[in-house]
């Protein structure tokens, strides 16, 4: 028998939370995009970049605290995919990224903020969720 032995609990934790990493990076950038926007909302970090942006840590830890409230970190994992996100939002017009001599920070655009708060954010990124079928020839 082990001497240290993870407990039922622990177990479905982190069963739990390996699922929503697994869900979080099969999402496209553009869906992932849509689980990040409201880092840059008034319950997301407080940015000291310029216009008030945050950095890509300050995403990440976000995420990490919204996503697993179990104390489980995927910050490592999840860096790459969340900067495809960030390039989503951009793309988009929802979010703005600068760099400057302190590194890089992302601030909400005015239409991402009001996408938002109305509710139209996967419309304006781009992901509604359901597959488009392929043009039709002819």
């Amino acid at each position: 028998m082990p001497l240290f032995r993870k407990s039922d609990d622990k177990i479905a934790k982190e069963a739990t939370a390996q699922a929503e990493f697994d869900r979080l990076v099969a999402l496209s950038p553009a869906a992932l995009g849509v689980e990040v926007m409201p880092a840059f909302g008034p319950d997301g970090p407080r940015g000291h970049g310029p216009n008030g942006g945050i950095n890509i840590l300050q995403a990440l830890l976000w995420l990490n605290q919204a996503h697993f409230p179990s104390g489980i970190s995927y910050i490592r994992q999840l860096q790459e995919p969340v900067r495809e996100a960030l390039q989503a939002l951009d793309h988009a017009g929802l979010v703005l990224t600068s760099a400057g001599p302190q590194g890089a920070w992302t601030s909400a655009t005015r239409l991402g903020l009001a996408s938002l708060a109305d509710g139209t954010l996967a419309q304006r990124v781009g992901e509604t969720g359901m597959e488009l079928p392929p043009p039709s020839a002819g």
